[in-house]
């Protein structure tokens, strides 16, 4: 028997507060079809968000940067393309100066899940972790 936490974080296109995007608030995904994307490796675990996301709005980016996740404000940074994310990664400062625009369309949420057994006594690290993720993740849904 399981305890199972479900937080659905909305898509963000992230770009240079210098590219012509940068005044708008929301954007349908395809607008940015011809725009280069900066794209995490196929090993990373959002990678496959970012496929569907694409194959979703009906395209697939015909040029992009790819690049480790780490690495991506620096491409952001130096105007190297856009990017997709999510509002908990924009939440963390991690993308500078980056502007982000909603993603009306397609509205595929990534969803990040935390569960525990109900029965088990968990230990003081874990506890404080899970009261840590869990408090992010209701900040980030409140505000």
């Amino acid at each position: 028997d399981a305890v199972c936490i479900c937080y659905e974080n909305p898509p963000l296109l992230a770009v240079n507060p210098k590219h012509p995007f940068a005044g708008r608030k929301r954007i349908r995904l395809v607008e940015a079809r011809n725009e280069i994307f900066i794209r995490i490796t196929q090993d990373a675990s959002s990678r496959g968000w970012e496929d569907n996301m694409f194959r979703l709005a009906g395209f697939q980016p015909q040029e992009s940067n790819e690049c480790h996740f780490s690495l991506r404000a620096s491409m952001l940074a130096a105007n190297r393309g856009v990017l997709l994310t999510t509002r908990s990664v924009a939440e963390t400062g991690s993308l500078g100066d980056a502007v982000f625009l909603e993603i009306s369309e397609p509205k595929l949420y990534r969803p990040y899940f935390i569960f525990w057994q109900r029965h088990k006594t968990l230990g003081g690290m874990a506890k404080r972790f899970r009261e840590f993720i869990i408090n992010a993740m209701d900040r980030g849904k409140n505000g």
